[in-house]
């Protein structure tokens, strides 16, 4: 029997409005609803950005459904602005944020997933990561080929890794990592000064 495993998706975004608001339309259309979204919205030091109209619409449904508790503090989607840095800190404070101000969501999630704020998922995509976990069961880490990836107006199907320079020909790519689970994310906390840092 497959576990209904619970996902903590995790979104850094920095100046995509537009983007930041299809990636939450994509996690709210999930047929695998076990999971809850960590976004920080990024800004330039010194200024600060208030996006919450773009999406509160959406958010507003999953909070009021989950709250039948009145002194729950449980959300589905948890929003925090911080001054951007660089790409590995954004994600990191994804995590962060969780592990210090909702302690009783990060003690109860599976797996980490990173939902990156330019990616369409269809709605299957959850349903489909629970399944392959369960499938293949015992790993820190799952990741896999990109079956297809939409770069600007470039479209490339097939076992790709995915074009990062904008044009079909090149070989700069990176492998898609479809989730991760809480040992793997205590090993990507650890700073330089950590005795078990890697």
């Amino acid at each position: 029997m497959n576990r209904d495993l619970k996902f903590l998706l995790i979104t850094p975004s920095y100046k995509r409005p537009y983007m930041l608001r299809a990636s939450i339309l994509n996690s709210a259309i999930q047929t695998h609803t076990n999971f809850h979204h960590s976004i920080v919205i990024n800004h330039e030091k010194g200024s600060y950005y208030n996006y919450d109209l773009l999406f509160d619409d959406v958010i507003s449904k999953f909070d009021n459904s989950m709250n039948s508790d009145p002194f729950s503090n449980i959300k589905k989607y948890i929003i925090n602005y911080k001054p951007n840095g660089d790409q590995q800190e954004n994600y990191i404070a994804t995590i962060k944020f969780i592990i210090k101000n909702y302690p009783e969501i990060y003690n109860t999630i599976d797996y980490i997933l990173k939902w990156d704020d330019d990616e369409i998922h269809k709605s299957n995509y959850l349903k489909s990561i629970n399944d392959y976990i369960n499938d293949n069961p015992g790993y820190h880490i799952y990741t896999s080929n990109i079956g297809g990836q939409l770069n600007n107006y470039h479209f490339s199907t097939g076992n790709c890794f995915g074009h990062l320079g904008g044009v079909p020909n090149d070989n700069i790519g990176m492998p898609g990592t479809m989730a991760f689970n809480k040992t793997a994310a205590e090993m990507i906390l650890l700073s330089p000064e950590d005795e078990n840092y890697w």
